[in-house]
């Protein structure tokens, strides 16, 4: 049965095999998730007294990948710590400092003028030689006699 089936959806266009394949995709993914999800619940449920008991029973690959998790945790939570420590020396060292006043400058307006004529200028492209060749009647006549 599961052979005709196969053969039948071989001589299906290529769209509808696809979609047969998307949906054996996501089907697969579910039951993986499912398998997945069910040992998380039953992994978290988990009695003090069989923890020990648990820890026998793991293979070393994972209780390396337990402990690897357990070292990267740590490692997080302590460069978090270092993180929020700094922040609250620069905090700190930045509030006790004098702050020294922000001076703006007032413009006249003869510097409001220059200053609006520089930037216009500065908007103009640059000019760029260009190079125009020419020929005179003599010169074309002269070239055409020397051959």
């Amino acid at each position: 049965m599961l052979l005709r089936w196969i053969e039948n959806t071989r001589k299906k266009p290529r769209a509808v095999r696809n979609q047969y394949a998307f949906l054996g995709a996501v089907i697969m993914t579910v039951c993986i998730a499912s398998i997945w999800g069910v040992s998380l619940s039953v992994r978290f449920d988990v009695n003090p007294e069989s923890e020990e008991e648990t820890k026998e029973s793991t293979g070393a690959f994972a209780r390396f990948l337990g402990e690897t998790k357990q070292n990267i945790a740590a490692t997080m939570a302590a460069r978090k710590a270092e993180i929020t420590a700094e922040t609250t020396e620069d905090v700190a060292a930045t509030s006790s400092e004098p702050v020294s006043p922000i001076v703006i400058p007032t413009l006249e307006k003869e510097n409001l003028d220059y200053l609006r004529d520089e930037y216009e200028e500065s908007l103009l492209p640059e000019p760029r030689k260009v190079l125009i060749a020419t020929t005179s009647a003599e010169h074309t006549n002269a070239t055409d006699t020397a051959e």
